[in-house]
């Protein structure tokens, strides 16, 4: 009999880095990985995919007030977490999940509307699994649907 081998989703770091996405890095335009870390989104509102971005399981991307991810027809966004990893797409007011890394202490709460969201341009092969939204506006549109919370 030959042994069956079940896959077990990898746990998730007990502390994450950050990392900061501004400027010219605002605009992926090469096949790019982002590993499992805090990324806090100041793009002067569009973090812009022209090419695949893939965000490994764990990782926790945070938004700047009114940013948002624009995936272009071009691009592809490649975001499949695990149960016990997902990704999280978020306020950077949001210190439940990464942390504070703006500093603010308790200056700040995240709330409804804090970041605009996911937009799927063109027919793209953009792939979301195991991910969660908060704090986000509402979805708007035919095919908006709201992610399940963190």
């Amino acid at each position: 009999m030959v042994p069956v081998m079940t896959p077990t989703a990898p746990t998730p770091p007990a502390s994450l880095t950050g990392t900061t996405i501004t400027g010219s890095a605002c605009t992926i335009s090469s096949a790019t990985t982002w590993p499992a870390a805090v990324y806090d989104i100041n793009c002067d509102n569009e973090l812009e995919i022209d090419s695949v971005l893939t965000v490994n399981q764990g990782a926790i991307i945070r938004f700047e007030a009114n940013n948002y991810v624009r995936v272009s027809a071009t691009g592809t966004l490649n975001a499949i977490g695990a149960p016990a990893a997902r990704i999280v797409f978020t306020s950077i007011k949001d210190d439940a999940h990464g942390g504070d890394t703006n500093g603010d202490g308790s200056a700040t709460s995240p709330k409804a509307g804090d970041w605009t969201g996911i937009q799927l341009q063109g027919t793209n092969n953009s792939t979301l699994s195991e991910c969660a939204s908060s704090t986000r506006a509402a979805p708007t549109g035919p095919s908006s649907t709201p992610a399940r919370p963190p």
